[in-house]
């Protein structure tokens, strides 16, 4: 005899439940909201980045010169991650890379990640010199931002990674539930 969508719909939010009170308070207590900085001239490569990430459940901040990132940096406490392209607006003293890597440099939690075309290649590979802990590549696939960026989290900061993911998920349980579980 098959189940009923109700009946498969009540074991699921059990079996979820169930998860959910076997967790550890300290896991899902200890979650630190994930701030990102996007800085790129580019309004399109902004916004497309800032979806994704705000998707991954960062709150995200965007820049599209060094002076706005700058401000940025004034005003936000605490940056997870930032994510630039290797020439941005107002960068003719400084580049991209050298901006990722001076954050680096007064922030080790921070994870610098750059952000080039195919075309910029060869500036990655300079990055990775220079403490810049990973890069992305534009058009952004993604599939490809999530999985990198994850890994990257993982690597750096397991626990606070881990939080993180239960934390998402769990939100997003709480959103199923309130609009199907009636």
């Amino acid at each position: 005899m098959e189940s009923q969508p109700h009946e498969s719909l009540e074991s699921l939010i059990s079996i979820i439940n169930s998860f959910r009170a076997k967790l550890p308070a300290k896991i899902t207590d200890s979650v630190v909201r994930l701030n990102a900085l996007i800085l790129d001239p580019d309004k399109e490569s902004r916004r497309e980045l800032r979806g994704i990430l705000e998707e991954m459940g960062y709150g995200t901040f965007t820049a599209s010169s060094i002076a706005e990132a700058q401000n940025v940096l004034d005003s936000v406490r605490k940056l997870s991650v930032v994510v630039a392209v290797p020439r941005p607006d107002g960068g003719e003293t400084i580049t991209g890379v050298n901006f990722l890597s001076e954050l680096k440099n007064k922030n080790p939690d921070m994870i610098p990640i750059l952000s080039v075309s195919f075309a910029e290649s060869e500036d990655a590979v300079g990055a990775l010199r220079k403490n810049i802990l990973g890069f992305f590549i534009k058009p952004y696939n993604r599939q490809e931002v999530i999985s990198s960026l994850s890994e990257l989290l993982y690597l750096h900061d397991k626990h606070n990674f881990v939080s993180s993911l239960l934390h998402h998920f769990l939100g997003r349980v709480e959103e199923w539930e309130a609009k199907y579980h009636k």
